[in-house]
Formats: structure tokens, C-alpha cells, sequence
């Protein structure tokens, strides 16, 4: 009990002495980022974006059939063929585009949460069975 009393007297002395600050009321001050410091957290969250794309890239499945991709493609509203793109390289590219999507909309979901508005449309997606073949010749 002795040193409990001894160490609030301490912390009442360091209070006193301007050491210790505590603030009684709720008006906190606030300093902006600096324009650079907020353009790096700019390019450190799209590096991040990019990073994390890439890597759920690797775990999508998409189709081998060359009109399959670029059906999908079509369906997402990108170029079918990039000039100089050969098969593998479209293949590579929906995977991405796919993966894009999908850290977009979980970024959205993440938002909505944190805003808590909730949105109220309801999306029937049709499931179609898709049947993957052996990768032809050209993409091996």
C-alpha cells in the first residue's frame, strides 16, 4: 500500500511538472499528411493491389478453349486480343482481370460494412456447367 502511495505522488509530481499530459476534453488536434507522405501511401496501396492481384491471379481457374477466353473477355467488357498477345498471354490476362474484380468488389463489400449501408439487390446468378479440356498444343 506504501508504494502505491508513493507512485501516485510520483505520477501527481509528473503531472504537475509537465511530464505527463492528459487531456480532460475530447478536442484532439489533428495533423494533415504531407502531400508526398500521402502520394507514398497512394503508391503503397496500389503496390499492394497489384501484389495481392497477382497472387489470387495464380489460384483462379479459367477455361483452356481459345473461344471460351474470349468469350469471358467479351462478357467483362475487355479486348478480346491485345496486339503482339498470343493464347497463353490472353489466358493470363482474364486471369487477372478476374482477380481484379474480385479484390474490387471485396473492397467494396469492406466499405459498405464500414459505412453500414446495406444494398438491397439481389443477383440470380445462373450456374452453367463448364466442362475444362486438356490445354491444346498452342498453350503448352
Amino acid at each position: 500500500e506504501m508504494n502505491t502511495l508513493l507512485g501516485n505522488e510520483a505520477i501527481q509530481a509528473a503531472i504537475k511538472a509537465g511530464n505527463i499530459n492528459i487531456s480532460n476534453n475530447n478536442n484532439s488536434e489533428y495533423l494533415q499528411l504531407s502531400e508526398s507522405s500521402k502520394y507514398e501511401q497512394q503508391l503503397h496501396q496500389e503496390t499492394l493491389k497489384k501484389y495481392e492481384t497477382t497472387k489470387r491471379a495464380r489460384t483462379i481457374l479459367v477455361p483452356t478453349s481459345i473461344d471460351e477466353i474470349k468469350s469471358k473477355l467479351r462478357e467483362l467488357g475487355h479486348p478480346i486480343t491485345l496486339f503482339g498477345e498470343d493464347h497463353v498471354d490472353r489466358r493470363d490476362r482474364l486471369r487477372e482481370v478476374i482477380a481484379a474484380l474480385e479484390i474490387d468488389d471485396e473492397h467494396t463489400k469492406k466499405i459498405q460494412k464500414v459505412n453500414q449501408t446495406q444494398v438491397t439487390e439481389t443477383k440470380v446468378k445462373v450456374q452453367k456447367e463448364i466442362t475444362y479440356s486438356n490445354a491444346s498444343d498452342l498453350l503448352i
